[in-house]
């Protein structure tokens, strides 16, 4: 088993540049950003992380750090959102952009231009890796370094597909060149440690690992990745440290008390490991329901699927939210099954009975397993609103033999 845990995602940002992957003539910024994200998780706008060199943006003044409101007109919430409108208009057109700066709104106004040779590679190279179609982004990030030799995006983006290929011979050679070209980026010691990790090189992972974190000590996944060199060679004090330090910095960072727990557990210390897998369920399914929220399906399944897993009183609630985002993706039959494990696990559950009812009636018009589910949280909860919701069904049901 491979000592590297699913962790990436806590740690590599995307940064999107904004490159478009168009015919000739399209238009480009030259600005890299990155979902604004609130402290819930909640995407809110687009943030500015480099304005480029002598870029159009950084010429109409745009700085790293300004929050991107608008464009032409049109309010912006998602990196997405940015990126359609410039890609929609052409080189040489001016776009009013609003950017949020100090408490205050500037408005910019910069004249689009055609990206230079190699950015559109390196831009279908980040889509290509993000669409799982890594021998294209190896392609494409190659492309891009014959113009633009020494490019970090480049060879990060590159490393990324070729360990996804498990060339990571490759892998390991262009992380090392991420470090040649910027000693001081943490990312790319996180990327190469995680290619030692998958070769069971361990004490070269753990040395990068330690050195992203002293370069850069508020990252919780440094902690996290360092965390599992410490299991594979049983220093369970120097785990339990690492994962500690963690969550101290993501007091929801769910892997991180998991980990910690099974350092505890391997100790022997069980009431403490009983506690840190309690906290990571919660994590879990809090994480998950953030997921689910911003339409991120299957990070929410995998989230409530890490929960039900764990032996712990969230267990029933991880079910049973691992079946709303199942019924939210069409397959009922896995929703009707989570929430009976829901019920089974906890036979009081009115809001397992009321969601199992309401796929029963909409999904498969079993009216009659409805009615029963229904009466049945009607009973469970008379005074609260999963009581209310199903007496409601009940007397719809009644009139009409179909919810409404």
């Amino acid at each position: 088993m491979s000592g590297r845990v699913a962790i990436l995602s806590l740690y590599l940002v995307l940064l999107l540049v904004l490159a478009p992957a168009l015919p000739s003539g399209a238009a480009w910024l030259g600005i890299t950003i990155q979902d604004d994200v609130t402290a819930e998780g909640n995407r809110r706008s687009v943030k500015v992380i480099d304005p480029g060199k002598d870029s159009p943006g950084a010429r109409a003044g745009i700085r790293a750090g300004d929050v991107i409101v608008s464009a032409n007109g049109t309010p912006i919430g998602t990196t997405q959102d940015f990126v359609r409108i410039i890609r929609e208009a052409p080189a040489g057109k001016p776009v009013g952009i609003k950017v949020m700066r100090d408490g205050a709104v500037v408005s910019l106004t910069p004249v689009l231009s055609e990206p230079p040779a190699g950015v559109a590679d390196l831009q279908r190279g980040m889509e290509n890796l993000l669409k799982g179609r890594y021998e294209q982004a190896v392609a494409d990030f190659t492309k891009a370094l014959e113009f633009m030799p020494g490019t970090a995006e480049a060879y990060s983006g590159r490393a990324r597909a070729q360990e996804k290929l498990k060339r990571y011979d490759r892998a390991l050679a262009d992380y090392s060149k991420l470090i040649e070209l910027n000693p001081q980026a943490p990312a790319a010691y996180i990327g190469r440690g995680h290619v030692f990790m998958d070769l069971k090189r361990y004490d070269e992972a753990l040395q990068d690992f330690s050195k992203a974190i002293e370069l850069k000590p508020d990252v919780a996944a440094s902690y996290v990745a360092r965390c599992n060199v410490h299991e594979l060679n049983r220093l369970h004090d120097r785990a339990i440290a690492d994962c500690s330090r963690a969550v101290e910095l993501e007091p929801n960072l769910d892997i991180g008390y998991s980990l910690r727990a099974r350092a505890y557990a391997a100790k022997g210390m069980k009431q403490e490991a009983a506690a840190d897998y309690e906290r990571a369920a919660r994590a879990c399914i809090d994480n998950g329901l953030t997921a689910a929220r911003a339409g991120r399906l299957d990070e929410a399944l995998a989230r409530f699927d890490r929960a039900s897993r764990l032996d712990t009183k969230h267990r029933p609630e991880a079910y049973l939210n691992r079946g709303a985002a199942y019924e939210k993706k069409g397959e009922n039959l896995k929703a009707v099954n989570d929430y009976s494990e829901a019920i089974r696990l906890r036979p009081d559950y009115a809001e397992a009975y009321l969601r199992r009812g309401y796929v029963f009636a909409q999904k498969f018009e079993d009216y009659g397993k409805a009615r029963q589910d229904w009466e049945k949280a009607a009973i469970l909860d008379p005074r609260g609103k999963t009581g209310e919701a199903a007496r409601k069904s009940v007397k719809a049901l009644g009139k009409t033999q179909k919810i409404p």
